[in-house]
């Protein structure tokens, strides 16, 4: 079972609600997030640690503390304890997907106009073959992209592999080396392109939930 949280931000949170929001976290998240010199920045990653949060309440894990956040060789954080998580955004939207059955990884990428032939260095023959045939290249190019991208962050081994190496397959599966990795795409919301990675099967194995955080008391 996968649970994938999710919120949109369509402006800035007052000052009263941020700081406020802000001092639920440990000292080094908030040194962290008040590095960023973008707002929206900034806030997409107070609400990608708020959304962790309520995940791991709904695993009972809510004993953890984010200052437990250990961090791999290649900068992916975790807990241990038994659960993964992994937090995408983009645009004005932020998602965490939370699980205790075994890796996980999402990507979100808001739909903006790109010439596919820009990434060729990204996808192989096979995959910029779908691309020029597409009916939708938009969707398409979305669809590969967050499909690689959710891979590779489930991996955790971040650009030390290329995307090109991410080799998708036709039946919801991926593959880095000879390691599967099982997709979902998620639909959330229009303009947006959500996919899940997971090692294990997780067909109709995701809830999702929306959080709005405007109120204080969480």
């Amino acid at each position: 079972m996968i649970h994938v949280l999710h919120t949109r931000f369509e402006e800035r949170l007052n000052t009263r609600s941020y700081e406020q929001h802000l001092r639920m976290l440990p000292p080094c998240l908030r040194d962290k997030i008040g590095r960023f010199q973008n707002w929206k920045d900034a806030q997409a990653s107070l609400l990608g640690k708020l959304l962790l949060l309520r995940g791991l309440k709904i695993y009972d894990l809510d004993h953890l503390d984010l200052s437990d956040l250990a961090y791999s060789k290649f900068s992916r954080p975790y807990f241990g304890h038994g659960v993964d998580f992994n937090i995408s955004h983009s645009g004005d939207v932020v998602v965490c997907a939370i699980s205790m059955t075994g890796r996980v990884g999402v990507d979100i990428e808001a739909m903006r106009v790109v010439t596919p032939s820009d990434f060729e260095l990204f996808f192989d023959a096979a995959e910029m073959q779908r691309l020029a045939q597409a009916d939708n290249v938009l969707d398409e190019f979305y669809t590969l992209w967050t499909k690689k991208e959710a891979v590779m962050k489930a991996d955790g081994k971040g650009l030390s592999i290329p995307l090109k190496d991410v080799r998708l397959m036709g039946n919801g599966c991926a593959y880095i080396e000879n390691y599967c990795w099982y997709l979902e795409p998620l639909d959330l919301y229009a303009g947006y392109k959500v996919h899940v990675a997971a090692d294990f099967p997780i067909h109709d194995g995701i809830t999702t939930g929306q959080y709005a955080f405007e109120e204080v008391n969480l």
